[in-house]
């Protein structure tokens, strides 16, 4: 009981003193499924706390839905924040919260604190190009 107990405190402690440490600030690209759609997504974070985000969905390695997004991020503590305020042009106020689990210089991983969602995103540079076709990851 005694290591679990020490693993547990271990964790408290450690994953703050990521986020204290933890630049969230730049484009990083990610897929995975969002509910039972598979999505791609760029996200570029800015260092003034703005973002934009674009979501991008496939059939038969054709885009089939394409979403843009815009608003706002924190990091308090291990807590990564959203706040969107614009969605395809239409301006929308919705917030997610998520739990930074752990960053790297090259990846980062975190879970959306209401639905338990895991999300994993590689940092990436400028010269980013999407990815080309994997047809067994775009089936939805």
């Amino acid at each position: 009981m005694q290591f679990f107990g020490l693993l547990l405190l271990l964790l408290v402690v450690a994953v703050p003193a990521l986020a204290q440490q933890a630049d969230l600030s730049g484009r990083w690209y990610g897929e995975g499924y969002q509910g039972r759609v598979y999505l791609h997504w760029l996200s570029e974070r800015r260092p003034d706390g703005g973002f934009a985000v674009e979501f991008r969905r496939y059939e038969e390695c054709q885009i089939v839905h394409r979403s843009l997004e815009a608003g706002r991020w924190s990091l308090h503590g291990s807590i990564y924040a959203t706040n969107t305020t614009m969605i395809d042009g239409q301006r929308v106020n919705y917030a997610d919260r998520y739990l930074l689990l752990g960053l790297s210089n090259n990846e980062m991983s975190y879970q959306h604190i209401a639905s338990g969602t895991l999300f994993r995103a590689q940092r990436v540079g400028a010269d980013f190009d999407w990815p080309g076709c994997d047809p067994s990851k775009l089936v939805s």
